[in-house]
């Protein structure tokens, strides 16, 4: 998956449109789906009926650009709420892992000043996610460490952010106007 480096608000606004524009297409195919309720979801699921988020004309099934793209604009969130707290981060810029590739989701290029992980679902515990990803900062020398969540049904469980205050690692939500 695809690693970008970001430096200022115009690069992020920039991969921004790029999602943008794949939604744009990928809404208007939804036009076509036919009316028989199987035949339906089944396209919705397993054929490729959606765009890659960031490579635009490639084909994905849509429920992978719904995952992707919510992901990759709550990265884009945190990366420019970074930059805003971290502006020596702005010399070199961020690394973003967007997509589905190993890592961490955020790094500060050239030094250990900013780590974070970032993610998108229906509720924080879903999957265990938030608890992962805690975990995963906890291996990390990072100055500074974060996890960013997009998760409009509900906070952060009480025991994940105690977890993440002992290790120093901060929860920061994310907000739809942020994220959209």
């Amino acid at each position: 998956m695809p690693v970008k480096t970001v430096k200022n608000p115009d690069d992020i606004e920039n991969l921004r449109d790029r999602v943008r524009k794949a939604a744009v297409r990928t809404r208007r195919e939804l036009a076509t789906i036919p009316d028989e309720p199987m035949e339906a979801l089944h396209l919705l699921k397993l054929a490729e009926f959606g765009y890659d988020p960031l490579k635009g004309g490639r084909r994905l099934n849509l429920i992978e650009q719904l995952n992707q793209t919510f992901t990759n604009m709550a990265t884009l969130a945190a990366a420019q709420r970074l930059l805003k707290r971290f502006p020596k981060c702005r010399e070199r810029g961020l690394s973003l892992r967007l997509g589905t590739s190993r890592g961490r989701d955020i790094e500060s290029i050239g030094n250990k000043l900013v780590e974070a992980e970032v993610f998108a679902a229906v509720r924080p515990s879903n999957n265990s996610k938030l608890s992962r990803d805690i975990d995963n900062l906890l291996q990390t020398k990072a100055d500074n460490r974060f996890v960013f969540l997009y998760c409009p049904a509900g906070e952060p469980s009480k025991r994940c952010v105690e977890k993440a205050k002992n290790a120093k690692i901060e929860i920061w939500p994310l907000t739809m106007e942020e994220v959209m």
